[in-house]
């Protein structure tokens, strides 16, 4: 090995000024402060490919660069979070090496040197002379408490970790009847890790029918969705909190939904043109809902929901408000219900076709999602052992005393956590000592 060639020893003494390092409290600070600046980003930042856009102004273009608009995607992030793993990966390997460690220990009078409750006491003396020292350990498991909490902590960050690498979701609007291919080119928009695959279900799905249920206000109670699948047309339905799940995939249904409108547009001398409008909310919250659309020509419809005085009489629940513009200038309007037509001047003719509902769908592929449930469970697991199994290690010591007839007792006590909620465990040990019994 030549003088530059660095040796086991430079090696591990490298790992070990890493492992310091990483367990730090200036590092892990900066590492929770990290982690809470990303989750305020996520919050208050629209971002991309999640329906919003990141508006134009002063800090637009910083918070651009900073890749605010995009969080979970950016290097930063990946770094932020495979630092915190590795801070909590040192931290986990050492508690759980130092829990084996103190779990095999047996209890002794050493240990109790600095103890938390200590108190002499004289008593009669035992006949044959006083009785060996009794030392115990209760509660052992509570030991356990602060290596699960941080090995949940992990689990967690590593799910984070793999699912934003890993994980795939992706949007479609879906009408009544329509089916969804098993091809990712079937969905309207896809986003995830930078080293996941597109999503696509494993089978053919087709909608069959909305059930929706609302309150006496309107607003909606309950929503579900009957489906077909695969070319044996298995019957499934899909509701709010309750997705489909073929595997790793699973398909939600939201409660982002409208009228479609099926329409033509006639010219003459020219082929009929169809479109389907999905008609969206206005502006979030609203309750009008609208759809625009170009056509060949220079013709845009503008296609709306009416408003609720108008909505009465046979078949109004179901006809729309029709408008027709050609160069941003309305050429003809009127209300249309299934099966009837607005003509418009120079010949053209709009038909209203039919209007069936449309809901969108959120799939979804993310494998990681029980690593994530485990590593919840063990945060709570350790946090209960925590603050509710506290190990207490304890010992009775008798000596002889000062004069024949009685012996010198002394007890006693320390706590591995809370120790000022020991004191009554204290008091009943001294007065069993008092007796001659061991507590």
């Amino acid at each position: 090995m030549s003088d530059g060639e660095p040796g086991p020893v430079g090696r591990r003494s490298r790992l070990g000024r890493l492992k310091r390092a990483l367990r730090t409290p200036a590092i892990i600070l900066a590492e929770v402060l990290g982690l809470a600046a990303a989750g305020a980003l996520l919050a208050t930042v629209p971002q991309a490919g999640a329906g919003g856009e990141l508006e134009a102004g002063p800090l637009g273009t910083p918070l651009r660069l900073l890749g605010a608009d995009r969080v979970l995607r950016t290097p930063w992030f990946a770094g932020l979070v495979l630092a915190t793993a590795a801070s909590l990966l040192v931290i986990v390997w050492d508690q759980w090496r130092q829990l084996l460690r103190t779990w095999r220990a047996p209890p002794s009078l050493y240990r109790l040197r600095g103890a938390h409750y200590r108190r002499e006491l004289e008593r009669p003396a035992t006949p044959g002379g006083p009785p060996p020292p009794v030392v115990r350990r209760e509660h052992r498991l509570g030991l356990a408490g602060s290596p699960l909490l941080h090995l949940g902590l992990l689990l967690v960050v590593l799910a984070g970790l793999l699912r934003a690498t890993l994980a795939r979701e992706a949007l479609v609007d879906l009408v009544e009847g329509q089916p969804l291919d098993p091809a990712p080119s079937a969905y309207g928009l896809q986003r995830g890790g930078l080293l996941a695959s597109p999503f696509a279900l494993p089978e053919r799905l087709r909608i069959e029918r909305f059930h929706l249920e609302r309150y006496p206000s309107g607003a909606l109670s309950a929503l579900s969705v009957d489906v077909r699948l695969g070319a044996e047309q298995r019957p499934a339905r899909v509701a709010i909190n309750a997705p489909l799940e073929l595997g790793f995939d699973r398909l939600y249904v939201t409660q982002t939904m409208g009228p479609a409108a099926f329409l033509v547009l006639s010219r003459p001398g020219a082929a009929p043109v169809r479109a389907a409008m999905f008609l969206r909310e206005e502006r979030p919250g609203g309750r009008r809902l609208l759809s625009e659309h170009g056509f060949p020509g220079g013709t845009t419809l503008r296609v709306e929901t009416l408003p609720a005085a108008a909505g009465t009489g046979a078949g109004a629940r179901r006809a729309l408000w029709v408008t027709a513009l050609r160069g941003g200038a309305p050429a003809g309007a009127a209300a249309l219900a299934p099966g009837e037509a607005l003509d418009l001047p120079g010949g053209e003719q709009v038909r209203l076709l039919e209007v069936r509902r449309w809901i969108r769908f959120a799939g979804a592929r993310d494998p990681f999602t029980a690593l994530a449930y485990l590593g919840f469970v063990l945060v709570v697991a350790g946090a209960a052992l925590l603050f509710f199994l506290v190990e207490v290690e304890w010992a009775v010591v008798p000596e002889p005393g000062d004069r024949p007839e009685v012996e010198r007792v002394t007890v006693l006590l320390r706590a591995r956590r809370f120790a000022p909620l020991q004191r009554e465990r204290f008091e009943r040990l001294v007065e069993a000592a008092g007796r001659g019994g061991e507590g």
